[in-house]
């Protein structure tokens, strides 16, 4: 006995509450695929892959505009079931939901990157000149004075520092 079926055209990646991303999915069923626009609902909005599952039941492997059959399980879809059905013909709402996916992967993709860049320590890149002019070409002598130079400066009582 195989289960119903159901056609989802994904939408593309979004912004999750509790993962950096989900995937949006427009559940299609009554919808004729007509080059019409399609008209937003948001009663048939389906959101999967927000976290990593066992057994990979992440059903997102697909770029917006494309439309899959799937399997209805109890909650939601066995992404182990899907079937390629085809484009959705309106270029437009595509091109639209395309830009739109692209544009929060990437705000995503550089909100993760400063968050990993505020926790290294970027006092050692501001010291890097210092450190190459000290294993330069200055001897033992030279070396002791640049060092005492950097302290001198760094923690000498400047008036207008505050």
């Amino acid at each position: 006995m195989t289960n119903e079926r159901i056609n989802l055209l994904y939408v593309g990646v979004r912004e999750g509450k509790d993962a950096p991303t989900v995937h949006l999915w427009y559940d299609l069923t009554g919808i004729a695929n007509d080059g019409n626009p399609l008209k937003e609902d948001h009663e048939r909005h389906q959101l999967y892959g927000g976290k990593k599952k066992r057994g990979g039941n992440n059903i997102a492997l697909a770029s917006p505009g494309q439309i899959f059959s799937f399997e209805k399980s109890e909650n939601g879809v066995f992404a182990n079931t899907r079937h390629y059905v085809g484009r959705w013909q309106n270029d437009d709402d595509v091109v639209r939901w395309q830009a739109e996916s692209n544009a929060i992967e990437k705000t995503i993709e550089l909100a993760a990157r400063a968050k990993k860049e505020s926790k290294e320590r970027l006092d050692w890149q501001a010291l890097e000149p210092f450190r190459r002019a000290y294993h330069g070409r200055l001897n033992y002598r030279q070396q002791q004075m640049l060092l005492a130079q950097i302290i001198n400066y760094v923690t000498r009582y400047r008036k207008d520092d505050e």
